[in-house]
C-alpha cells in the first residue's frame, strides 16, 4: 500500500514529534560540526543558545540562526538604535535568539522591544498565488505557534517581559499601513 504522501509530510513537519526529532537530530550534527571545525568560545556560546531554543521553539536552521545572531551581534556594536521586529514568530525561538544576542552586546541603556507579530493560529489556507505543493501540503493548524511557548523561551533567555511585545492576528489586521 503506498504511503500518503500528505500524512507524511504532517509527520515531518516540526508541529509533529516526528519532525520536532528529525529537526533536533540534524541541529545537533550541524553544531558538533561547528565545534569540531571551528572551536571557540563565541562558537560554543552560540551552540548552547541554540540546543535552548531547538527544536522546540524554532524550526529555522542553524546557519540562518547564525546569520540572525551575528546581524544582531554587528547592529549593537555599531550603536544602532531600533527595536527587533519578527514577522510569523511560531514559537518564538528565533526571536529569542536574536534578543539574547542583543542582550549580550547591549550598548545602549535599554534593551531593544521585541515585536512578535504571529497569527498563533497556523497558516492561512493556500490562495490562488501559491503553488501545487503548497496546495498539497497544507493542512489546517499548520506551524501553529503557541504564545505561552513564546513568553517560555523568552524566559529562559532571562529577557526581561515588560520589552516583549506580542501582538496576535493575521498580517492584514496588525500590521495597519498608513
Amino acid at each position: 500500500m503506498p504511503i500518503d504522501r500528505m500524512k507524511t509530510k504532517k509527520l515531518i513537519s516540526p508541529d509533529f514529534f516526528l519532525g520536532r526529532l528529525l529537526v533536533g537530530v540534524k541541529s545537533l550534527c550541524d553544531l558538533a560540526w561547528l565545534l569540531v571545525c571551528q572551536p571557540s568560545r563565541e562558537n560554543l556560546k552560540f551552540a548552547r543558545l541554540v540546543l535552548s531554543v531547538k527544536p522546540r521553539f524554532t524550526m529555522v536552521k542553524n546557519r540562518n540562526l547564525r546569520m540572525l545572531y551575528d546581524l544582531v551581534g554587528k547592529v549593537e556594536r555599531q550603536q544602532l538604535r531600533g527595536d527587533i521586529v519578527e514577522c510569523g514568530v511560531w514559537n518564538g525561538g528565533s526571536a529569542a535568539l536574536m534578543a539574547a544576542a542583543s542582550m549580550e552586546g547591549a550598548i545602549q541603556k535599554d534593551l531593544r522591544t521585541v515585536w512578535l507579530f504571529d497569527s498563533f493560529q497556523g497558516l492561512p489556507p493556500p490562495g490562488d498565488r501559491d503553488g501545487e505543493i503548497e496546495k498539497e501540503s497544507y493542512f489546517p493548524g499548520w506551524n501553529k505557534g503557541n504564545v505561552a511557548m513564546v513568553q517560555d523561551v523568552f524566559e529562559k533567555t532571562g529577557y526581561p517581559g515588560e520589552k516583549l511585545k506580542i501582538v496576535p492576528g493575521w498580517f492584514n489586521e496588525t500590521l495597519i499601513r498608513e
